[in-house]
């Protein structure tokens, strides 16, 4: 399904949307985004390392040049998009490929419901849950429909990547509209497996702040929220990075507001949400104006 004999780096973007992470990983801003956070995403080594050891560790993802991409994206009306990009963006890559399908924590076929709120190419987006769950603060809905679509188990994946290259350097980006926790949950089900990670960015839905209580989802614990499983998701994810072999080399937990792009609030007034250019006074915030949702 992979296709990854032969890959020495494997990224895999778990969330398309219109290309943006593709992009954004081509021109390098993953590498100056992992070369520039706070001491508390990485492993406790790193504050003792000076710039030219920083350098070192996070070189791969400034050679994105040598690193075969597959995408993984769970909405149909972002196929045809997507598909039309991949030979010119596949021209900056070893390999890349768009997959038809979430990634998400189990294999097989699992219905989505997508959600189409303005007239913009990238104007729709697919979820496994309630879109005013995910999006608190959203545009109006101007179509729903319900699909089913192809589902790969995250592991399943990696196990797929490593097999085919035990010494690969993997990265690995969630940004799949509420799934990351679960997704995440998968991970933890195999150290191992999460370990084999050389550098992990998730984009979380709920942050500190935003306590969504969705234990209707099946949350492990009927008292947690979402915010308890970022706050457990890191504590777990930091204690693996000490482990004595384990690869993992970053933990983002907010990827693309850390690298510029609007806040959650601000995103309602962009190009995507509204089907039209925003106002000239939202013109200068983040660096991809108009992103935001596909999955």
């Amino acid at each position: 399904m992979l296709s990854l004999d032969g890959c020495p780096r494997v990224f895999l973007d778990g969330g398309a949307n219109d290309g943006d992470a593709v992009r954004a990983f081509l021109d390098r801003r993953f590498h100056g985004c992992a070369m520039s956070g706070p001491s508390r995403l990485y492993p406790k080594a790193w504050t003792s390392l000076d710039r030219h050891g920083k350098q070192a560790v996070m070189a791969p993802l400034g050679e994105p040049s040598s690193w075969c991409i597959r995408s993984f994206e769970a909405n149909p009306k972002l196929w045809p998009l997507l598909h039309a990009q991949e030979a010119s963006l596949g021209a900056r890559a070893k390999s890349l490929r768009f997959v038809d399908g979430a990634l998400s924590n189990r294999s097989g076929s699992s219905p989505r419901t997508v959600v189409t709120y303005s007239a913009a190419p990238a104007g729709s987006m697919a979820t496994a849950y309630e879109f005013e769950d995910i999006f608190p603060k959203k545009p109006a809905r101007l179509a729903t429909e319900v699909v089913r679509v192809p589902s790969y188990d995250v592991r399943d994946v990696l196990d797929e990547a490593l097999r085919q290259n035990r010494s690969a350097v993997v990265a690995l980006k969630l940004d799949v509209e509420g799934d990351e926790a679960w997704v995440m949950d998968r991970l933890f089900s195999a150290p191992d497996v999460l370990c084999s990670l050389t550098y992990l960015f998730v984009e979380w839905h709920h942050l500190p702040g935003q306590r969504v209580n969705l234990t209707k989802y099946g949350l492990r614990d009927k008292r947690a929220n979402l915010t308890d499983e970022y706050d457990r998701m890191k504590d777990g994810v930091h204690a693996l990075m000490e482990r004595p072999g384990c690869r993992l080399k970053v933990y983002w937990r907010s990827f693309w507001a850390a690298c510029g792009d609007p806040q959650r609030f601000e995103w309602i007034n962009t190009e995507q949400a509204l089907g039209h250019p925003p106002p000239a006074k939202g013109k200068g915030k983040g660096r991809r104006r108009g992103r935001r949702r596909g999955r």
